[in-house]
């Protein structure tokens, strides 16, 4: 017996009906980003060591503990990209900074080796936004104004967003060190990580789930309590736009992000229900020294990262399986040769004219009474019966299959209603006493417009057959 082949600890396979979940996040992505003026950057899976050491800094987990290391064969360490930030800036200042300011958008794996759990997993997948070379709150708020308006369309009305500015570099230092003095005062409460990283990376002692570390920050102080004039003015410049657009937000002291990248700005949405105590669906805020950091000419910049994972785990909730699998349009039930060769070579026609078409295709000996079922079974919208009768007669037969009832319709009927125009067809409707094969039948084409798509279709191809 062949060996069994297993995927790896801490990795999956994405299958239907799920994939549908991470295609219409990235679709609505793409919609909606390019309306924002983003455009796409596709970036390489495997980064040097050094790009992340560098600007996600030495200190953090990410670095420490949880990058996949690759040695290439001259012993140069490349990783598995574990974010996208420091990628798309590195790709900047070698390729587009000489243009000016950017505004990108990216889709794709990441990859951590940390604990799996609900929602994340070694390889996960990110759909994120940066905005290069802009330094006022205008941008900032266009970025939470795009989310807001992304989870919205989505049908994901309860999710918060949270906002804080962690300062710059001339007010950060100051509250660094008052916080690292807090901190150090109640080192012995703190879990062994945080008294780590009280030396490396302090900001994310007020992150930690442990709930005695928890208790410590709920009386750490704030990065508020120390911005600069400038910091000050840029967060209530952020406030204001958001509040011109009407957005609902909380202004939270304590939220900070892990990375030491993170300068001004940053900001959250979380999930209020679906994800448990894990809730954020996006992390993002400003980084306004990495270009430089990086080998760039100085440029302020901005950007989010959103976990498809999570957001697929919401989406569940609102959308059925039976949404998500959607049946074709129209399944061709053949009886006979000549039926069979007829049904191949229209159902190539109407899967080029962009409707979702099906048909046994391997099995021309099929019965009818088992293509009918597996019609149903794969929710097909209706059934397009072609035997020899129909071709011989030109007719049209077709089955609905939601209500199971039937449109038969002889050679001039099926020519009517091939023959018309799609908005004729509309008007006419409001025309007492006007009908065709049935007020019924019209209503039930209005609603479809691609039902209307195959009966042209298919008459036409039943004309060739005097040819």
């Amino acid at each position: 017996m062949s060996k069994k082949y297993q995927v790896v600890k801490g990795f999956r396979d994405i299958l239907p009906p799920e994939s549908k979940l991470f295609w219409l996040a990235e679709k609505l992505a793409r919609d909606l980003f390019a309306r924002f003026g983003y455009q796409e950057i596709l970036l390489p899976v495997l980064e040097s060591y050094d790009l992340f050491a560098c600007s996600i800094g030495t200190g953090t987990d990410i670095v420490e503990k949880e990058m996949f290391i690759v040695p290439d064969k001259k012993g140069q360490n490349l990783v598995l990209r574990p974010e996208a930030t420091a990628s798309v800036v590195r790709a900047y200042v070698e390729g587009l900074a000489s243009q000016g300011p950017a505004k990108l958008f990216y889709f794709g794996p990441m990859f951590r080796y940390e604990r799996p759990q609900k929602g994340r997993y070694r390889q996960f997948w990110q759909i994120g936004a940066e905005a290069i070379g802009y330094g006022g709150p205008g941008v900032d708020a266009e970025l939470i104004l795009l989310l807001d308006l992304y989870f919205k369309d989505l049908g994901l009305a309860e999710i918060q967003i949270r906002i804080n500015n962690l300062g710059c570099k001339i007010c950060r230092p100051s509250y660094r060190e008052a916080l690292v003095k807090y901190l150090t005062d109640n080192e012995a409460g703190l879990c062994e990580d945080c008294r780590r990283r009280l030396s490396t990376n302090p900001l994310r002692v007020l992150d930690c789930k442990n709930e005695a570390c928890k208790t410590i920050a709920q009386s750490a102080p704030c990065p508020g309590e120390f911005l600069c004039v400038d910091c000050a003015s840029h967060f209530e410049g952020l406030q204001r736009l958001l509040n011109l657009q009407k957005v609902s937000f909380q202004v939270d002291p304590r939220l900070v992000r892990g990375l030491d990248y993170y300068t001004r700005t940053v900001f959250e949405f979380q999930a209020q229900t679906g994800l448990g105590a894990q809730n954020a669906v996006v992390g993002g805020g400003r980084y306004d020294g990495l270009v430089e950091e990086m080998g760039g000419n100085p440029a302020p910049a901005i950007g989010f990262a959103l976990g498809v994972e999570r957001l697929a785990l919401l989406l569940e909730q609102k959308i059925s399986r039976s949404e998500l699998v959607a049946g074709p349009e129209v399944f061709l039930i053949f009886s006979g040769e000549e039926a069979y060769r007829f049904a191949f070579q229209l159902l190539f026609l109407l899967r080029a004219s962009g409707l979702y078409a099906e048909m046994a295709i391997d099995e021309p000996s099929r019965s009818l009474r088992s293509q009918l079922k597996f019609s149903d079974r794969i929710k097909s919208k209706s059934a397009l019966i072609i035997g020899e009768d129909e071709l011989k007669n030109k007719l049209l037969n077709l089955k609905l299959m939601e209500s199971g009832k039937e449109l038969k319709l002889e050679y001039q009927g099926l020519k009517n209603l091939a023959n018309i125009d799609w908005e004729e067809l509309k008007s006419h409707l409001q025309t007492p006493g006007f009908a065709y094969a049935g007020r019924e039948y019209e209503q039930t084409l209005v609603q479809n417009r691609d039902l209307l798509k195959l009966l042209k279709i298919y008459f036409n191809e039943l004309n060739k057959l005097e040819a």
